[in-house]
């Protein structure tokens, strides 16, 4: 029995990509959560800022009409 081919290691593919660990597919899949997170937090921030702009406008344009009159 041949036993220098015995200890051989071998990467493991998963969804097309190359891991030799599971310390590396973990690392992968930890940028991709924090890809995601991130991503998802820009959009809430923008949307939030978009909606309490739009609510600070109609409060003065209901409450200060003077402020928001074309002279």
């Amino acid at each position: 029995m041949d036993t220098s081919k015995s200890n051989i290691v071998r990467p493991a593919y998963y969804n097309g990509k190359r891991y030799w660990n599971l310390e590396e597919y973990s690392e992968t899949q930890r940028q991709i959560g924090w890809k995601t997170l991130l991503a998802f937090l820009v959009t809430l921030m923008t949307l939030s800022g978009l909606i309490l702009m739009s609510g600070f406008y109609l409060f003065c344009w209901i409450f200060i009409p003077e402020m928001t009159s074309q002279v």
